[in-house]
């Protein structure tokens, strides 16, 4: 939905919450006197791995397909490259799907998202090759896809099974420091109110576990992060920093971090 409002040239923070953003969405759409942005045709306004404008793609890289009703565009290059390393689903899909969704019923998610399922585009995708080795390392070593590879494969190991790469393309690696770093904090403390002790918890020892897990990741993750991180202004390096600062939490506690590190990325 924040993809779609972009696209429209709708700023979605300034909403209150999603049905009004919808309408808002809706009158824009069906206006015929609004202009509308040249990208209004894709769903998405940036390629999935480079994050270059899709209005400047090179027009004999550029392909598109439709899927879920919407129609996206990219760089070949990229696509290709997301099936040669198994990264096959819609990287928008967090937008219609939420993760919860995702896991209750992971066949039909699969069959909905995964683009291998898209003839259109699998058919692009096994026609193309690079027309030299120099071609394609040139695309494969653009600087700002290893660090999004290392980033992505971090947070999927802290998180297991749980599908993020949606979220985070959608919620952080395309987004500026400043609002990295109010989604992270706002996260971290909903996840907080959500690990609030229960009073009444009928085995003590497991209450106290509980008590002592939320207690590190309030020191260690929120305090740490809120408090620290503020000033390290390259998103990489914000990013590399947030990924620490959980892979040290998932050391410290063990398992019951996989499950608070998916519910932050599933509140971003």
């Amino acid at each position: 939905m924040n993809e779609e409002a972009n696209t429209l040239g709708i700023d979605y923070t300034q909403f209150r919450n999603k049905t009004v953003l919808q309408a808002e969405i809706d009158r824009v759409s069906s206006s015929t006197t609004t202009p509308k942005p040249v990208c209004y045709y894709y769903y998405n306004t940036t390629d999935p791995c480079t994050l270059e404008d899709v209005q400047t793609i090179d027009p004999k890289y550029k392909i598109e397909w439709t899927q879920y009703g919407y129609r996206f565009c990219a760089d070949v290059r990229s696509i290709k490259r997301m099936f040669d390393t198994g990264y096959t689903i819609l990287p928008w899909s967090i937008d219609f799907w939420s993760g919860v969704r995702a896991t209750q019923d992971p066949d039909e998610y699969e069959r909905t998202f995964d683009m291998r399922y898209v003839p259109e585009l699998v058919s692009k995708i096994e026609a193309f090759s690079f027309s030299s080795p120099e071609e394609s390392s040139e695309h494969t070593n653009l600087p700002v896809t290893p660090f999004h590879a290392h980033f992505i494969r971090g947070i999927e190991d802290l998180v297991g099974d749980s599908y993020v790469y949606g979220v985070l393309i959608n919620r952080l690696l395309t987004a500026k420091k400043a609002l990295i770093y109010r989604r992270v904090c706002g996260s971290m403390l909903k996840v907080l109110y959500h690990m609030q002790p229960s009073a009444a918890a009928a085995d003590r020892e497991d209450n106290d576990n509980n008590n002592m897990v939320r207690d590190v990741f309030y020191n260690y993750c929120y305090v740490k992060y809120s408090v620290t991180s503020f000033h390290i202004s390259k998103r990489e390096d914000h990013l590399a920093y947030l990924l620490d600062i959980l892979q040290t939490f998932h050391q410290l506690v063990g398992e019951p971090a996989q499950f608070i590190i998916q519910m932050v990325m599933t509140e971003l």
